[in-house]
């Protein structure tokens, strides 16, 4: 498995308000956030295509970041979420078939999963038997999120 699981990405939190959670987050804890991103995301749940508008934003602390997700419909929404604000904790992946496939060997779920604009897998959802839902973000992204945090874009579309 390629997946250093001592060592988080992230933490993905779905909040009713993005911009209330951010002020708050910069006022009460001093972290300074990245710009927020707005993208209709697609994702391949259960063998079906979902979308949803999302909007989004990482702290620019050191990892593991905060991942701020505005609730939208459908994976993102509290109501998929049993009305409970962590989403999920991430994990980056050289090899996502085979830790998915290694994770759903030892009792995960595969969720769902999210691709860029070629096509490429970025990322996987898994449920564990506890019903934690963790994110595998595939490695080749990583440039791209770490220069979002650094303050610039955020270079991989979908």
């Amino acid at each position: 498995m390629t997946i250093d699981f001592s060592t988080t990405w992230h933490v993905g939190i779905v909040v009713d308000d993005l911009d209330r959670a951010i002020e708050r987050s910069r006022n009460d804890m001093d972290l300074a956030w990245t710009s927020v991103l707005h993208r209709d995301v697609t994702i391949t749940r259960g063998g079906r295509e979902e979308t949803s508008a999302v909007r989004w934003a990482a702290s620019c602390a050191q990892a593991p970041q905060w991942e701020m997700i505005e609730a939208a419909t459908g994976i993102w929404s509290t109501t998929d979420n049993d009305g409970h604000a962590l989403h999920h904790l991430a994990y980056w992946s050289d090899d996502l078939d085979a830790d998915a496939a290694s994770l759903e060997a030892a009792g995960y779920t595969r969720e769902a999963h999210g691709t860029d604009e070629e096509g490429r897998i970025r990322f996987v959802y898994l449920i564990s038997p506890e019903g934690v839902r963790i994110e595998l973000g595939a490695a080749w992204s990583k440039p791209a999120w770490d220069e979002w945090v650094a303050g610039g874009g955020y270079a991989v579309q979908f």
